[in-house]
C-alpha cells in the first residue's frame, strides 16, 4: 500500500513513500497528521467519536456492561482524553484502543477507566516515540 503526501518546496513536488514502514507505523504516521483533539471547536464531534471507539472495544472484547457503567466509562474517559490527551488525534485514540483491546498495550484488567487510561498513557508515552524513531529512520531525508 502506498500513501503519498505531497510536499512543496521551491515549487518542487516531492512524494513521501510510506510503503517501507510497518503497518502500525504507517497508521500512527497518518494519525499524527490529523487534527489534534484540542483543535476542535465543537467538542460534540470529539465526544461522539470517543463514544464510538468505546462501543467498539466493548463489542470487540465481548463484554457485557450495564448501561449505567457504559455511560460512566464514556463520560470519564472523554473527560480524561480532553484534559490529558488533547494533543492526540481522534485517529490516535482509535488506534490506541484497537491496539489495547488486542493486547498490544499491556495487561488487560477489563474494560474500565483504569485500563483505558493505561492504554492511552502507554500509547502516548511509549508507542508514539518508538514509532517516530522508526519513521525518522525509514523516511527519506529532505534534500
Amino acid at each position: 500500500m502506498k500513501f503519498t503526501k505531497l510536499k512543496t518546496m521551491n515549487n518542487l513536488i516531492k512524494k513521501t513513500d510510506l510503503s517501507n514502514l510497518s503497518p502500525i507505523a504507517r497508521n500512527v504516521y497518518v494519525a499524527s497528521h490529523k487534527p489534534m483533539i484540542k483543535s476542535y471547536e465543537d467538542l460534540n464531534i470529539v465526544v461522539n467519536a470517543i463514544h464510538v471507539c468505546i462501543t467498539q472495544i466493548i463489542a470487540d472484547k465481548g463484554v457485557r456492561l450495564e448501561t449505567e457503567d457504559i455511560n460512566y466509562l464514556k463520560t470519564t474517559i472523554c473527560r480524561d482524553i480532553i484534559n490529558d490527551f488533547s494533543s492526540l488525534s481522534l485517529e490516535d485514540i482509535n488506534i490506541c484502543f484497537s491496539m489495547g483491546v488486542r493486547g498490544k498495550l499491556g495487561e488487560y484488567y477489563g474494560i474500565n477507566v483504569a485500563t483505558l487510561y493505561q492504554w492511552l498513557e502507554k500509547y502516548k508515552n511509549d508507542i508514539i516515540p518508538e514509532i517516530n524513531k522508526e519513521i525518522e529512520y525509514n523516511l527519506p531525508k529532505p534534500v
